[in-house]
């Protein structure tokens, strides 16, 4: 007699891997070098800020007329001052001459930036390091921050990771040993580091970045970082600095937020549809801080003065001489 067939178990469904590496150049990461497209904060942002037709187009894969930011001094600079601090990076290239108007030196910052380097001027290094050493001398100062930012971990971290079932890829500028600890982001700046002022632009330009690094380290390590602060530094003296890191309410809304973009993305990828602006007629209509401040501007309270004032002009005419004072 046979013995009746074991049925057996459906495998279960293979996990996307979570790819890390470390010594990614810049252009290779922001080329997208993945087989599928893939999603990144920068493209996230603009699709909930813009349109779908609008990410599809700042999209390496999807545009095939797609070209690359040019670089320029202040980015190269810019990436001059994450190595320069962090003591890993991209590498930097010096080139002895005074200016970029000479072919030769033109020809070396071109070839150094295609090869995923940073070309600087000689006689620039000694204001960057002034710099890059006047931070690391601040945040020695700052107890929360020193352990973690000047400790043990790794710069320009590229992570390649799934959400959805959607490729995504994420680049941390700093992510410490420790998978516990708060991952950093460098924010360098010609103006004010100040951090009211540099709130504003935490939620509403940065706060997608900051739930996507979260989920990309989260998906590397199987740990969701207690969140992610933002290292804003002027690059002229005093070299202030500012410290930020968004905060629950931010972060609650981020997380919707991302959410709406990966399912808004994945439908376009699936149908191949990348709708523009919504077509309807939009009717224009005051906010409300718009409508307190044109009321206050047309029902001032006028002031005793200009009360008695007025009351004189209309009045005064007809009062007896002996009243006149």
């Amino acid at each position: 007699m046979k013995k009746p067939a074991t049925k057996r178990k459906a495998a279960a469904p293979k996990q996307p891997r979570c790819k890390v590496v470390l010594d990614m150049p810049a252009p290779r990461y922001h080329s997208d070098p993945g087989r599928k497209p893939s999603l990144s904060a920068s493209i996230a942002s603009l699709l909930l800020r813009r349109s779908e037709a609008h990410a599809k187009l700042a999209h390496p894969k999807l545009n095939r007329d797609f070209q690359a930011t040019p670089a320029t001094d202040a980015m190269d600079e810019g990436s001059a001052l994450h190595t320069l601090f962090l003591g890993q990076g991209t590498e930097i290239v010096r080139i002895g001459a005074k200016d970029w108007r000479q072919e030769w030196a033109r020809d070396k910052r071109d070839r150094a930036r295609a090869e995923g380097k940073v070309p600087l001027l000689a006689h620039r290094i000694p204001a960057l390091l002034d710099c890059a050493n006047a931070l690391r001398a601040e945040i020695a100062d700052w107890p929360e921050v020193a352990p973690e930012l000047l400790g043990q971990g790794n710069a320009e971290v590229s992570i390649f990771f799934h959400m959805g079932g959607v490729p995504c890829r994420s680049r941390v500028d700093w992510m410490p040993d420790d998978p516990h600890a708060f991952l950093y982001d460098l924010k360098f700046t010609g103006r004010s580091a100040e951090g009211e002022t540099w709130e504003r632009a935490v939620w509403e330009d940065h706060y997608i970045q900051a739930e996507f690094l979260l989920r990309a380290a989260h998906a590397a390590r199987g740990v969701r970082p207690p969140g992610v602060r933002f290292i804003v530094a002027e690059t002229s003296p005093p070299y202030g600095v500012a410290v930020l890191t968004p905060g629950p309410d931010v972060m609650t809304e981020a997380a919707l937020d991302l959410d709406a973009a990966v399912t808004r993305w994945s439908k376009a990828l699936e149908t191949g549809v990348w709708p523009g602006y919504p077509r309807r007629v939009g009717t224009v209509v005051l906010p409300a801080w718009k409508i307190e401040q044109v009321t206050e501007k047309r029902y001032v309270k006028p002031t005793p003065e200009q009360i008695a004032k007025a009351h004189q002009a209309t009045y005064g005419r007809w009062l007896r001489t002996d009243e006149k004072e």
